[in-house]
């Protein structure tokens, strides 16, 4: 970049404002762009929506831009200058239809936005566009700010992935699970549901859950933070219905969002019980069995 003249030529005592302003300008992390018109536009004149937006799209065009502009697209200042809006956005164009249209109504928009950055690629920005207008109210142009968000939204989409896998997963599973954010219960799969005769408005929005436990159990399950997972164990579950069954619990911390959350897992192990008391009668009639003999 040219180091700017910071002292105008008719005299070296004159600081020239506009030449250090540029320079500023093009340290900046946020791109700047300018887009300018041949006539002025009177947005009363078109008649649709429609009509407005292909005028947006193809009246207006790149006249100036700083340098961050540039680094967020990969491109060469040569393809940006002389470039309409609509060619800026590619076929992303009517994506940010709505942003367009509260441009055009009423002057102003603050809002993310989808840009086609290179083929197969994707810009995801939060900027501000602004109308700039004359005397009379017509549109002679629009200045624009934008910050380039592709990896918080990168980075979101794959929280919102993560999230919907486990839950899938969890759904999916034969063991009863609640996922659980500082100690209260914030998502259930059916498993649960039909292991604690309760429904999903109850467990969640009722928070009925911590008592099907014994006190002791449900304030170790229960409480806002886990310094280690509760490991697994044998307790008691009280169903809705007052029915008492024997289950096998096991918990674990995940990281989701870079916060730790709770997963309680519950098998209902009342029948295998009954079984190994069987067992245990069986072993105990065969002893008494053989001493008799």
């Amino acid at each position: 970049m040219p180091i700017p003249r910071l002292f105008s030529k008719s005299s070296p005592t004159t600081v020239d404002f506009r030449q250090i302003s540029n320079f500023f300008y093009d340290q900046l992390v946020d791109a700047f762009i300018f887009f300018t018109t041949e006539k002025p536009v009177d947005w009363n004149t078109y008649s649709s929506p429609e009509s407005k937006l292909r005028a947006l799209a193809v009246k207006f065009i790149i006249n100036d831009y700083n340098d961050a502009l540039l680094l967020q697209y990969g491109k060469a200042s040569k393809s940006i200058i002389g470039m309409s809006l609509g060619d800026f956005f590619g076929s992303s164009f009517h994506l940010n239809s709505g942003s367009w249209d509260t441009l055009i109504s009423q002057g102003e928009v603050f809002a993310e936005f989808t840009h086609e950055k290179t083929e197969g690629s994707v810009l995801w920005t939060e900027a501000n566009y602004r109308l700039i207008k004359d005397k009379t109210g017509k549109t002679i142009g629009i200045i624009a700010a934008q910050r380039d968000i592709s990896q918080r939204k990168l980075a979101y989409k794959e929280s919102e992935e993560s999230e919907e896998r486990l839950r899938k997963l969890a759904h999916l599973s034969f063991q009863a699970i609640a996922i659980l954010h500082q100690g209260v219960v914030k998502d259930v799969n059916e498993a649960m549901i039909k292991l604690t005769g309760y429904s999903r408005d109850e467990l969640l929005i009722s928070n009925t859950l911590p008592s099907c436990f014994q006190k002791n159990y449900s304030k170790k399950l229960f409480k806002k933070k886990w310094d280690e997972p509760a490991g697994a164990f044998e307790t008691k579950l009280y169903r809705k219905d007052k029915s008492v069954i024997t289950v096998e619990i096991e918990t674990q911390i995940i990281s989701y969002k870079n916060e730790p959350n709770q997963v309680i897992g519950i098998l209902d192990i009342s029948n295998r019980k009954k079984i190994e008391e069987e067992i245990v009668k069986l072993s105990i009639a065969l002893d008494q069995s053989a001493n008799e003999i």
